[in-house]
Order: structure tokens, then sequence, then C-alpha cells
């Protein structure tokens, strides 16, 4: 999350507090861009501790704020006033409530590695980012409140669910449950898969590779059919039932390294949907 840090915050925020802000801006778990005025801020306030890698890294900071920048996903407004509170949501991990914790982890990191979000990758790698394990969809609801608790001022937590769709625009208590989440208070960022599940973003590449003890004509005859149906009718099949009640585990073998273009076989619709569901990380991230 790209950090919008005031100049005030350098001339009357808790020294050490500061510290642990621009700390958080060092270590790469947030963004920092100032703006010239800001970042001469930071470099006076700098000059009053004992740790020269502060002070370095403030002064890089100086050197980039001359150059242009682009806008950022998300910032988080840090002021003197919400400076403690801010300080500790920014150091807690971001929290994405799933359905299923370790399914979804596997599919999740595949995605990103395929659609070059490195962040999301290093952030789950670094527990930066956490996914919360709500058995289902049915206390999805329960599971956001708890986790919305964690935080104070800044609340950094997202939810995904299937749809449960057997066709398109179809309304299931999904949708009802979604609405739900989003009136928790501070809480907005909710992905309902357009799809009926997340297996229906699967591409055919993960299912050869895990059905292979499977006797290969009747693999290959699941797979064809799959990979025939129209673009409609595969977002919206039960892929288990497809494939005989059973899914692979793990889902995606995590040798298996997949690509943007393995992807296009779900359409675009499908594939604007992966897209919409990794921004939404980057924005709590």
């Amino acid at each position: 999350m790209h950090l919008d840090i005031k100049a005030e915050v350098f001339h009357s925020g808790d020294q050490l507090t500061v510290a642990k802000l621009l700390d958080l801006a060092m270590t790469g778990r947030h963004r920092w861009r100032p703006d010239r005025a800001v970042a001469e801020s930071a470099a006076r306030f700098a000059e009053t501790l004992p740790f020269k890698a502060v002070k370095t890294f403030v002064e890089h900071a100086l050197v980039e704020a001359f150059k242009p920048s682009t806008a950022e996903d998300t910032s988080a407004v840090v002021t003197a006033a919400r400076l403690k509170d801010l300080v500790e949501d920014l150091s807690r991990p971001a929290v994405l409530v799933v359905e299923d914790e370790i399914t979804e982890e596997s599919f999740l990191l595949a995605v990103a590695e395929a659609f070059g979000e490195h962040a999301i990758v290093h952030a789950l790698g670094q527990h930066w980012l956490r996914l919360s394990h709500a058995g289902g969809k049915d206390r999805m609801v329960q599971f956001v409140e708890r986790r919305r608790r964690e935080f104070s001022v800044l609340i950094r937590v997202a939810a995904l669910m299937d749809s449960d769709r057997g066709k398109a625009g179809q309304r299931t208590r999904n949708d009802t449950y979604a609405l739900q989440i989003r009136a928790l208070d501070g809480v907005s960022e909710v992905h309902v898969w357009h799809c009926r599940e997340l297996e229906n973003y699967v591409p055919c590449r993960v299912w050869e590779e895990g059905f292979i003890d499977r006797a290969p004509a009747e693999r290959d005859a699941k797979l064809a059919s799959l990979r025939g149906m129209p673009h409609e009718d595969r977002h919206y099949v039960d892929v288990k039932k497809h494939f005989g009640g059973s899914m692979p585990r793990p889902l995606i073998p995590p040798d298996l390294r997949l690509t943007e273009a393995d992807f296009d076989e779900l359409g675009p619709v499908a594939v604007a949907d992966l897209r919409e569901l990794l921004a939404m990380i980057r924005r709590i991230l």
C-alpha cells in the first residue's frame, strides 16, 4: 500500500512510531513516494536519528521526489493524529478470507505468478498477506467480521467467494452474503467469482497434471469434453462432477508453473475476473 505521509508527521509525531513507519517502507512492505516538501521534512527528521540506514533511505526518497510519479492503487493517508493506529494496522498482515485456505492459496499463488503479480507472491511468502479459512460460505460473514476486529482505522480485510451460479446472471445466497459483508463497518472489498466456483478458472493443463493417476482414455475424454465447451457453458459447469466428484490434492502441483497464456482458454470474461481479484488484493496489501 502507498503511504501518503503528511509533513506534520515528521514535525510532531512520536519519534519511535515515525521510525517504525519508515521501516515499513524500507523493508518494502509498503511503498512511499513523497513529494519534495514531505521528503525534505523527512530528511530533517532522519538527522535526529542515530540510524544511518534511515538517513540513506530518506536521501534516496528525496532524489526520487524530483522524478515524475504515477498514481498508486491505494493510499494510506498518515497524519499525526492517526499515526499510532495506522502504524499498528499497517504492521499487521492484510487478510483475505476464503472458503478453503489450502486450495485457494495454491491457486492464488499460481495465478499471481502467471499474471506477473510478484508483489502478491512476495507478500504471501513474507506473511504480509494471509489467507483466513472460513470453512465455506455460510460462515463467511462471521469470519470476515472477526478479522475486521483486528484492525483499528485501516481495515485491510477482503473476502473471496464462489458464486455457485448455474447460469449467467443467476442470483444465489452468496450474493446476499456478499452484501452482508460489504455492510460491515470498514469492509468493502468482496470478490464473488463471476463463474460458478474456483475450479472453473483452472486451465486444462492443471487437470492434465493433476489426474495422472487416472486411466489415460478416461482422463483424455474428460479433458476433451471440457475443452470443447463454449465459454458460457464451461463457466458454469460443475467441474467436480465432470471429473467424477474428486479434485487433485493439491489442486495446483507445486512444481507446475502456469503462464498467462494458459488461462486464455477460459475466455476474456474469466480472465478479466482473475485480474479484478488480483487488483482487489493489491488494494489491501
